[in-house]
């Protein structure tokens, strides 16, 4: 959209608060809109039926008429009910949501805002609202045309008609208006015939012959006609012309001949018998269309209608993976704070210290598969870096061996060398657990031998079907086979399909070959699949080798860096509250803990020089973070704000200034870069 188009927006602000209409007004003329106010849901209806405004930007809580009402009148009024509005709201509970969607609005942000997401989805239901006003008026334009030309076809069939009765007149015309008759139906691919049961003769036009795949040589029979019909049709096509002509009704159906060359052509016919009185036939007469073309173009819309279909699945699926992320960060946050707390508790060793490393070293990995999941949610790109496949490999191969049923012979061929290339540790854990348990399923009820293998390659020809199309080059190689009952080769062609399963409902989604295709593809490799029915399935994943050593991307966590002061510690989740007063005690920190923002507040408030920190949850109900971090500063400016945030989408510096946080980190939060960032901030002269 170009800034002309900006100027000719407005967009109405609907908000009890003038900092907020403030701070959305200098957000939205900073992009050249045309902005209005409005502060309660009154004043709102009226100003947007005098001013039409573009778009609707609409608060829920404001005193008198709440936003919901105030959606729900917009949509009454004829001059607003097709505004596009956009719920601004700190109410983050789906049902909140549902509501704000099922009373007509187009979209529901929370707040704290992300200026450039809420700019983006502004344009975005903009760009939108003018397609469907530029529909409509197609639309409208559309019936036009076919209405006047509705009357133009009725004109020239009357003409037609008149013209056909002049025609009878003379010879000469009739042989014109033959072969007009034959140009109009080669091009409309529709043919005549008919029959005289009274002289038992019968006669095709040249286009029937053509749409027959017949020799005018051979002439024109009813056996010749049944013999190019299908031979899954002409039991079915015969049965229904002898019941039409019995019952004295017209024939209309759709069958597939087979051309010379094999081919198959999709054909509609109709046809008519007209009797004496005694019912007995004198003349059938009958059209036939070549409609293959026809057939072909509704299939490929139909193809489009569920690839369409698949992307709003994925879509929903990307959302639902962000929110179930978010809530497990919290959940993780708990394991990953007690766990911590009873490590410190035993930090002189042994059993149980080991055992601590272990859950500590898993949490770490689920949190990076957490963020993977966040990532997908959001579409954005990885960070790609140099990985050892050999180590994570040989730490799937653990795992599946503690796990796999007794039955499965696991066996492994890892070569010492091998296994270097440029990804996403996490994604290529992904890959190979995929892999592997979609191959002890397929033995889970017969037993049999899983089979993986690592090795590096090199191909020597460029774009080979059986190398999955790659350039010649050198490749790391995995290898999963099994010895399971296969896949049919009707199926093999649709495995890396989204949402294809051939699982019972509730053992699988369907997208588990589709991700593995797409990271596969975006690290520049392939894969490939072969199989037999009863005989296993074995995949081969091909990985450009980087020639560069792998970075130590180890999951051990940093070790903890002791401190002093006093912290107020600030969230909404009890667990997370309780492990984390435990673990910046163990720092060497003196704790408040606050159960939200109003308590935050409140106790800061009392004693605002007795604090050396603020550590606060981004998102919480009725205050958050950034309200919090903004409170904290009126009150004493200098004070060291760090946001916590369990989402994973990055928080607008802008927005981090404009609340004065220092920082913001991402949940889980791990003792060692806990206490290493909170050493560096209460420590500015010794930043490590």
């Amino acid at each position: 959209m170009t800034q002309n188009q900006h100027d000719r927006r407005t967009i109405l602000i609907v908000d009890d608060s003038p900092m907020m209409i403030g701070l959305l007004r200098t957000v939205l003329g900073q992009k050249g809109y045309r902005v209005l106010a409005a502060t309660d849901g009154r004043k709102a209806i009226e100003r947007a039926k005098a001013e039409r405004p573009d778009l609707i930007l609409l608060d829920i809580l404001m005193p008198g008429m709440d936003g919901y009402e105030t959606c729900r009148r917009l949509r009454e009024q004829p001059e607003t009910r097709d505004t596009p509005t956009i719920f601004l709201s700190a109410l983050t509970e789906t049902r909140d949501k549902t509501a704000g969607l099922d009373l007509g609005a187009v979209d529901y942000v929370t707040k704290p805002i992300d200026a450039p997401e809420l700019l983006a989805r502004i344009r975005t239901h903009l760009t939108l609202n003018d397609l469907r006003r530029n529909l409509r008026e197609m639309n409208r334009t559309l019936e036009d045309k076919v209405r006047e030309r509705t009357r133009e076809l009725s004109a020239s069939n009357a003409s037609l008609k008149a013209e056909i009765e002049e025609r009878r007149r003379t010879e000469v015309q009739l042989r014109e208006n033959k072969e007009r008759l034959k140009e109009a139906q080669r091009i409309a691919r529709v043919g005549h015939w008919e029959i005289d049961h009274v002289a038992g003769a019968q006669t095709w036009s040249d286009e029937t012959y053509r749409i027959f795949c017949v020799d005018p040589g051979e002439g024109a029979t009813y056996n010749t006609y049944l013999d190019r019909i299908h031979p899954e049709d002409r039991v079915r096509v015969k049965a229904d012309c002898e019941d039409a002509a019995r019952n004295r009704e017209p024939f209309d159906a759709t069958f597939r001949i087979i051309r010379r060359d094999g081919g198959i052509k999709h054909i509609h016919e109709r046809r008519r018998t007209d009797c004496d009185a005694a019912g007995k036939p004198l003349r059938t007469i009958g059209t036939c269309q070549d409609i293959t073309e026809r057939v072909r173009m509704e299939e490929e819309n139909r193809q489009l209608a569920e690839r369409l279909q698949q992307t709003q699945k994925l879509e929903a699926v990307g959302t639902l993976a962000g929110g179930i992320a978010h809530d497990f960060n919290n959940i993780l946050a708990a394991i990953i704070g007690y766990t911590e707390v009873s490590k410190i508790r035993h930090a002189e060793g042994g059993d149980v210290g080991a055992s601590l490393d272990s859950a500590l070293n898993a949490c770490i990995r689920a949190r990076q598969l957490v963020r993977q999941i966040q990532t997908f949610s959001r579409q954005a790109e990885t960070e790609a870096q140099p990985v050892s496949v050999r180590a994570i490999v040989k730490e799937a191969l653990s795992f599946l061996r503690a796990s796999a049923p007794a039955d499965i012979e696991l066996r492994s061929g890892i070569e010492t060398a091998s296994g270097v290339v440029l990804g996403d540790a996490t994604q290529i854990h992904q890959i190979m657990m995929n892999l592997c348990t979609n191959a002890v399923h397929a033995m889970k009820e017969t037993g049999g031998v899983l089979d993986v293998r690592l090795e590096e390659t090199t191909l020597e020809g460029d774009g080979r079907e059986a190398d999955g199309g790659l350039k010649a080059g050198d490749y790391v190689l995995l290898t999963v086979g099994d010895t399971g009952h296969g896949i049919p080769p009707e199926t093999l062609g649709r495995i890396f399909d989204p949402f294809f399963t051939t699982k019972r409902r509730g053992e699988g989604t369907g997208m588990g070959l589709s991700i593995l295709h797409g990271i596969v593809q975006e690290m520049k490799g392939a894969v490939t699949v072969s199989s037999e029915v009863g005989g296993g399935t074995v995949f081969k994943v091909l990985l450009p080798r980087y020639e560069r050593r792998a970075r130590d991307r180890s999951s051990e966590a940093p070790a903890v860096k002791q401190g002093r002061g006093r912290i107020l510690f600030v969230d909404d989740e009890p667990d997370i509250v309780r492990s984390g007063r435990e673990i910046l005690t163990a720092f060497g920190y003196d704790v408040v803990s606050a159960a939200g923002g109003a308590d935050a507040l409140r106790r800061f408030s009392e004693a605002p020089d007795a604090f050396d920190l603020v550590l606060t949850d981004l998102s919480m109900p009725k205050m958050s973070g950034l309200d919090l971090s903004g409170r904290i500063l009126a009150i004493r400016p200098d004070t060291p704000v760090v946001l916590c945030t369990g989402f994973g989408a990055d928080v607008a510096p802008e927005t981090i200034q404009a609340a004065g946080a220092r920082t913001v980190i991402q949940k889980p939060l791990i003792a060692g870069e806990l206490s290493m960032l909170l050493h560096d901030l209460l420590n500015p002269g010794n930043v490590n």
